[in-house]
């Protein structure tokens, strides 16, 4: 299980599995997919790299919510819900660099790459790079 976590980038961060954080790797992998057990169902990611970037298609169940951090850059970020609530679900934050050096915000050290954080609902998600 921890290591498809850590392919993934799928981990709790709150007791019971309703937080998570989405965050590939900085590996040699180009790509990964699987799916994680959470609280309320299963946390699917399908990711890959993109010129230094990462796309990532990620399902987060319903009563959990997530945080995505990845490679610093533009991304658009879609739904596969077509209404004003899915753009209400996706709170974009100040990357991951801002913290304290050294650490994220929830604890965790940092690779030392700057990154950029989502904060999203429950739903099918993707953060496809835009240049």
């Amino acid at each position: 299980k921890e290591i498809l976590e850590h392919l993934l980038g799928v981990r709790y961060s709150s007791p019971g599995g309703c937080g998570l954080v989405l965050e590939p790797p900085l590996c040699r992998l180009e790509h990964a997919r699987g799916s994680v057990p959470a609280a309320n169902g299963y946390v699917e990611a399908n990711w890959s790299r993109e010129d230094g970037l990462v796309r990532l298609e990620c399902t987060i169940p319903a009563g959990t919510t997530a945080v995505v951090r990845l490679p610093a850059g533009r991304y658009r970020v879609t739904s596969r819900t077509k209404d004003a609530a899915a753009d209400a679900a996706v709170e974009h934050s100040a990357p991951a660099s801002a913290a304290k050096p050294g650490m994220h915000p929830d604890g965790g050290t940092a690779s030392g790459a700057a990154k950029v954080e989502f904060r999203v609902l429950a739903g099918t998600w993707t953060f496809s790079p835009s240049r």
